[in-house]
């Protein structure tokens, strides 16, 4: 199966591939805005790219509709199955998936805030991968505090200790106000 997706993937277009590329990194499931900031893109072109390979058939499915800033309605995209994102993922380098995973984080502050309550996990997994270890920290507290409003006291238990080995990570100087 694996290679027959390798196939697939080889005979999309440089453009299609490159949108693919950065989508599995953002996950199996993705917004064309975050898309389009990551790639620095016009989010149109990358609806329509994504868009396109739905219509065909190939690899997306269609995930719901939001609204961007200038009032324009685009689509959340799926991968059809978890393969597609795995093998597109592993196409990386190390070092990419990194920097990626930093940028992605970057863009999803600058879309949605910093203070954003319903991204926080998501902030705090791109950032853990993207080797920021503070902006991981902040962001795994932010996400305790919400499920622990959302009395999920296990995850907010998880997120804490998620956030306490990151810290080891911290620079000596910050380690012990961080951790307090």
């Amino acid at each position: 199966i694996r290679r027959v997706i390798e196939r697939e993937i080889e005979r999309l277009s440089l453009d299609e591939r490159r949108v693919l590329d950065v989508a599995s990194v953002i996950g199996s499931h993705f917004s064309v805005i975050l898309l389009g900031a990551v790639l620095d893109m016009e989010i149109a072109d990358v609806d329509r790219c994504c868009d396109a390979l739905v219509r065909r058939g190939q690899i997306l499915l269609p995930d719901g509709m939001e609204q961007d800033s200038q009032g324009d309605v685009v689509g959340h995209y799926a991968f059809r199955h978890a393969l597609y994102v795995e093998v597109l993922y592993q196409r990386f380098a190390p070092g990419q998936i990194i920097r990626l995973h930093l940028r992605i984080g970057e863009c999803l502050e600058k879309v949605h805030g910093r203070l954003s309550l319903k991204h926080a996990a998501e902030l705090a997994l791109h950032f853990e991968k993207g080797w920021d270890w503070i902006r991981a920290v902040h962001y795994l507290t932010l996400s305790a505090a919400n499920a622990a409003h959302r009395f999920a006291n296990r995850q907010a238990y998880d997120y804490l200790v998620r956030a306490l080995v990151m810290i080891d990570q911290l620079p000596a100087g910050q380690q012990v106000e961080t951790r307090i």
